[in-house]
Order: C-alpha cells, then sequence, then structure tokens
C-alpha cells in the first residue's frame, strides 16, 4: 500500500513561501499553492478523482475519508496545537463513543478524521464560489 510517491521535489508546493512558488507550480498547481499558504495542517484523501479535483478541487474529498499517509504540519501556533491535541488524544483518549473504543477510533487516522470533521464536510473543503457542484 502506497500512499505517496513523489515525481519531483514537493518543496515549492508545500512551502509555498511567496508568489515566485506560485508560478514555480505552474497554471492550476499554482493556484492551489495559494490556498495551501493558508493552512496550518493539511492531509491526503482517500477520495480519488482526478476529473472531480480539476473540476471542483478539494471539495470532492469533504464527504470522504482523509488519509494521514501524507500529513503536512506547518510549524505554527495553531499547527503545533493540533499536532499535540491529536498526540493526546490517540495517546489517551477521552472517555466516551466520540474517540474511545470501542464505539471508535482504533487508529490515529480516525481519531484525525473524528478531531476535524465538521457536520458532514472538513473545514477548508468547500468548493470555490463559482465553481460546479453537481
Amino acid at each position: 500500500d502506497t500512499d505517496v510517491a513523489w515525481l519531483r521535489d514537493p518543496s515549492p508546493f508545500l512551502l509555498c513561501r511567496d508568489a515566485a512558488s506560485d508560478a514555480a507550480g505552474g497554471g492550476a498547481a499554482g493556484a492551489r499553492c495559494s490556498a495551501l499558504r493558508e493552512a496550518d495542517v493539511a492531509v491526503s484523501s482517500d477520495n480519488m478523482s482526478p476529473g472531480e479535483d480539476l473540476r471542483i478541487g478539494a471539495a470532492y474529498a469533504a464527504g470522504g475519508t482523509l488519509n494521514t499517509g501524507l500529513l503536512f504540519v506547518r510549524p505554527t501556533a495553531a499547527g503545533t496545537a493540533f499536532a499535540t491535541r491529536w498526540h493526546e488524544t490517540v495517546s489517551s483518549p477521552p472517555p466516551g463513543k466520540r474517540f474511545a473504543p470501542p464505539g471508535c477510533c482504533t487508529s490515529d487516522q480516525q481519531v484525525f478524521g473524528r478531531m476535524v470533521r465538521v457536520g458532514g464536510g472538513y473545514p477548508g473543503l468547500a468548493p470555490p464560489a463559482g465553481a460546479p457542484t453537481g
């Protein structure tokens, strides 16, 4: 099971330091880099549909399962706080069905998904304004 295969250096995309990084990504990749620049935490998804990804971007993954096989945590206060809270929740799940087995969460990936899910989707995965939705 391969979660990630890099075909080139991902640093320009992941770091997104400035407009030059956007240009290095080129075209649609450059536009996605702009959005990533705002993220403290970014994760991959098990929902794969290149056609839908191109059509509506990350919004396609909103109903899917997050996959911590590729996880990017920026060393900001918010990124560090999230990583700390995630580790604590995995290590010592609070009582109740939300995080503790047998009701839920036998893996770090399941805990991650439960921590970030809001309603039926995830923050940051709404379709861009004016994007087709159906």
